[in-house]
């Protein structure tokens, strides 16, 4: 599709015969490391080079003024214009745009910003043999249908006038007026197109938020809310302590933290954390129990009081093993 010349009557950004600029699209042809070359040396610099940025790519500029004749391994390579700490390195067959130095010097370094990516639904990957450049005047696919007009889909993706830091797959930081949220799962595993109403992960933090107390007085306060089927609240030197909490995967390098082993020792050893209304109510009928027993000489049972007209010690024995189960949270833990 990159070599087509026309579409819809119009010249493609594609074409071959277009003149030299400093801003052309590119499609990446290669990421991560590659194989350095040995036998040449300016090669082998540049492909060292190459592995030492972890943002570096390499892409191809269709036409005759730029890489029509250089092969995958001999194009130059191309370093993103924004700073690491918020460039997205693209994928393999992703279509960015590619800034050069010069005509001169259009096999030297490049810079690139993107990936152009046609719709949120695409996030994850949009290839420029399926819909990313659909969008454009150019394009010669049909463009994603509009997500608003998609009824399961509301919920998913916020107002882009809102500050948006998206995942590639399915996360996001929603930064609102006075709220911020950051979710997990926001839409059905494998269906970008279906809000997930059953168990996203999700904090949400809100402030000036109108709270009424038990005395009915209305006051503008900060709320915290967490959410997920399960939380664990963890310290490095909690009893009991959780071995590995910050590990790294041997294979990737990459930082886990809580990976699957570790989080079923958390699940199997952490403490269930209490609920405090059934936590007093128990010790209250305890409390009474304690109160309002006596033993009737020495050595026999305890039982109530017969001169109070209520049976405390009665209560809190038919209450209590139902209580002791209730007020233990089966999906908050803590150490």
């Amino acid at each position: 599709m990159a070599g087509a010349k026309y579409s819809f009557g119009k010249k493609n950004i594609f074409d071959s015969s277009k003149p030299f600029k400093n801003i052309q699209m590119g499609v990446v042809i290669s990421v991560g490391k590659i194989l350095v070359n040995s036998d040449d040396e300016k090669n082998r610099n540049q492909d060292v080079r190459f592995n030492a940025d972890t943002h570096a790519i390499r892409c191809r500029i269709v036409g005759s003024k730029y890489d029509n004749s250089v092969l995958d391994s001999e194009l130059p390579n191309c370093f993103p214009i924004l700073p690491k700490h918020l460039n997205l390195v693209p994928k393999v067959d992703e279509v960015v745009l590619v800034v050069t130095i010069g005509e001169d010097e259009k096999q030297s370094d490049r810079f690139y910003i993107g990936p152009i990516i046609s719709s949120e639904t695409k996030l994850d990957f949009d290839s420029i043999n399926t819909t990313a450049i659909s969008n454009f005047s150019y394009g010669i696919t049909t463009p994603s249908a509009e997500i608003d007009k998609i009824p399961t889909a509301n919920g998913i993706y916020d107002n882009p006038q809102n500050v948006i830091i998206a995942g590639r797959s399915n996360t996001d930081i929603i930064q609102r007026d006075n709220e911020v949220l950051i979710r997990s799962g926001k839409f059905v595993i494998d269906n970008p197109l279906v809000f997930n109403k059953t168990n996203p992960a999700f904090i949400q933090l809100k402030f000036n938020q109108p709270i009424t107390d038990e005395s009915g007085q209305i006051s503008n306060v900060s709320v915290s809310n967490v959410v997920a089927d399960k939380i664990n609240l963890i310290t490095h030197n909690g009893s009991p302590q959780i071995s590995n909490l910050n590990g790294v995967n041997r294979e990737s390098k990459i930082a886990e933290y809580i990976n699957d082993d570790v989080l079923a020792e958390i699940i199997e050893k952490a403490h269930p954390i209490a609920f405090g209304d059934i936590l007093v109510e128990y010790l209250k009928l305890l409390r009474m129990a304690l109160a309002g027993h006596v033993h009737n000489g020495s050595g026999n049972k305890s039982t109530d009081r017969t001169d109070t007209g209520t049976l405390p010690l009665t209560e809190f024995i038919n209450k209590a093993e139902k209580l002791e189960k209730d007020m233990l949270s089966k999906n908050i833990k803590i150490n």
